[in-house]
């Protein structure tokens, strides 16, 4: 559980790092019940994650209201994060996410081999190049470097065309 939290830290600090905008697209509509027709979006809402975590309300109201107006429909309630500078998705398995994690995976893993080599720092034996913990935690470190290396370009590549069509 711990793990998890010191993650979630690592990449607000990434997010930070690369300047995320997070914002949100609620759409509020109805699937069809012959699942071949595309769903039927009544309202839209594009707004900061903050501002929706504060008016959820004002969505469920108006997926209540709606409710009342299409009885038969089963109203439902559709979110999608996003980063205002670029368009790009923040969704879960969106490339931007991706190298937020990865780049957290890295943050993590240079913290906890850092941590370890002042504790051995302590001890009166700390010959790092024959420590087969810190020799694995170094090639673990590398693996994570070149995975977010690998996304990052991708990122780049993503973003260029973006502003390709941004001024196309």
């Amino acid at each position: 559980m711990n793990d998890y939290f010191e993650q979630q830290k690592a990449e607000q600090q990434v997010e930070k790092e690369l300047n995320v905008n997070r914002w949100v697209i609620i759409s509020i509509g109805y699937r069809a019940k012959d699942c071949n027709t595309t769903d039927t979006i009544l309202y839209t809402y594009t707004l900061p994650v903050d501002m929706s975590k504060k008016y959820s309300y004002v969505f469920r109201w108006r997926a209540a209201k709606l409710q009342c107006q299409y009885p038969k429909e089963y109203i439902c309630i559709w979110q999608s994060h996003f980063d205002k500078n670029t368009s790009l998705r923040l969704d879960h398995d969106s490339l931007y996410s991706k190298v937020i994690r990865w780049k957290g995976l890295v943050t993590r893993a240079k913290n906890i081999i850092k941590k370890y080599e002042e504790e051995r720092l302590k001890t009166l034996f700390h010959d790092f190049e024959n420590d087969p913990i810190w020799l694995d935690a170094q090639v673990k470190l590398q693996q994570r470097v070149d995975g977010h290396a690998k996304l990052q370009t991708a990122l780049d590549k993503a973003l260029a065309d973006y502003n390709n069509k941004k001024t196309a």
